[in-house]
């Protein structure tokens, strides 16, 4: 047995967790698990049911917790099993299982999936770049892979009798001849990895070079990995049909069509309220400041002041608030904050009148007041009381409204442009 390839996923624009989401989906797969037959997760992921939408969702739910949604998505380990090794499907499940539980510790969400689908069997293991219990993000250094990696399998190894991992094959045994049937695996792993990320054939071979791989394409396409010791080049025709040049085009073509039509079918209602968005005014002005935070939130470096990443989550709340009410003028936020003054000390002369109630009540004997009525005066006092909190926490929205503004007139000033 052996960890083949060691990946992370980075972040992309627009949707940062793309990467993630689509190896999630690829490592799922129903026609290369037995119908997700071999598809488990870890105690640290919580969903319902085990499909590629939820488990994609709680890792987003977990980043927005912590504010930690950019930068590296997470980590993909694939892990193949040799033929002398005579595994079953159900026993790499319990032991992809047992080397996540040993290196991962139930601290990130995974998910793992067993691959029966080619001559040789493999495993997927991917799992979240945040820790679900501090909010930490996993840091892979150089060393790793001797120091926390190579233990954790070698002790996995052990205990269902396969053959332990040496530091030193991973750099002298690897030859092409004596270990054929597993780097056919890694390369066919690689290069379904990829189809899933690229759009065209052109962006393929750009993902190529990308990953340390030299390749030339011809008549044939032939690639070679660098980290092999002896440089000899692998026809990917050698590997299968799936994997001729005409048939990696096409796979290329057909899986962005079935992306773009899923796409498509997903944002289809997003799209239309989108564009019949009424902004203006204020909402213009609001939404502007997302932007701008968004794309310097983009280009920030990890040093720099994380402020602005709550002064983004309340531009967003004023512009839900604004877009609610329909406002886009600083005149109707002054004259909604005028009437909950007014609804604010109506509220509190109603409240204090429920309380001076149930002042008296105290005073006179318990079991001459109804149980009701003892009941219809607490709710009542609570009842206010929610009113009353939902009053200062919008009277509290047009504030920081207004005082936007204000800053904002006050820095135009400065500047001369008023």
């Amino acid at each position: 047995m052996a960890i083949s390839k060691l990946m992370h996923m980075k972040e992309t624009a627009g949707n940062p967790s793309r990467h993630l989401k689509r190896a999630i989906e690829y490592i799922m797969n129903p026609e290369k698990t037995n119908d997700q037959k071999y598809v488990k997760v870890n105690q640290a992921l919580y969903v319902n049911q085990i499909n590629s939408e939820q488990i994609y969702e709680r890792m987003l739910h977990t980043k927005r917790i912590f504010g930690k949604e950019w930068g590296r998505q997470g980590y993909h380990f694939i892990i193949s099993f040799a033929d002398q090794d005579h595994i079953t499907p159900e026993e790499a499940v319990q032991i992809i299982d047992e080397i996540q539980r040993e290196y991962l510790k139930d601290v990130y969400e995974c998910v793992y999936a067993v691959h029966d689908n080619t001559e040789h069997l493999h495993g997927h293991l991917i799992f979240n770049s945040i820790d679900c219990v501090k909010g930490m993000k996993y840091h892979y250094k150089k060393g790793d892979w001797e120091k926390d990696i190579l233990p954790c399998v070698n002790k996995v190894c052990k205990k269902w009798g396969l053959k332990e991992l040496r530091l030193e094959e991973r750099v002298d045994q690897e030859r092409y001849g004596e270990h054929k049937n597993k780097w056919d695996d890694f390369l066919r792993a690689g290069i379904d990895d990829m189809i899933q990320e690229v759009s065209t054939y052109q962006e393929f071979l750009l993902e190529l070079t990308k990953r340390d791989y030299e390749w030339k394409d011809g008549k044939y396409l032939s690639i070679f990995p660098k980290k092999m010791g002896k440089k000899r080049f692998r026809r990917t025709a050698q590997l299968g049909e799936e994997y001729t040049k005409e048939r990696l085009e096409q796979r290329i073509y057909e899986e962005k069509k079935r992306k773009g039509t899923e796409y498509k079918i997903q944002n289809q209602r997003k799209y239309k309220k989108k564009f019949n968005m009424n902004v203006q005014g204020i909402q213009k002005r609001i939404i502007l400041f997302i932007w701008r935070g968004q794309k310097y939130k983009n280009d920030r470096s990890r040093n720099s002041d994380r402020s602005f990443y709550y002064d983004q989550k309340k531009y967003i709340r004023q512009a839900m608030y604004l877009q609610s009410r329909g406002y886009y003028k600083k005149s109707q936020i002054v004259q909604r904050n005028q009437e909950l003054w007014k609804l604010e000390k109506e509220a509190q002369k109603i409240r204090k009148k429920i309380y001076n109630q149930k002042q008296k009540t105290k005073n006179i004997q318990e079991e001459k007041i109804p149980v009701d009525e003892q009941l219809k005066v607490k709710n009542e006092l609570k009842r206010i009381n929610n009113v009353l909190e939902d009053i200062r926490k919008e009277k509290q929205m047009t504030y920081s409204i207004m005082r936007e503004i204000e800053n904002k007139k006050q820095k135009n000033k400065e500047r001369g442009k008023l």
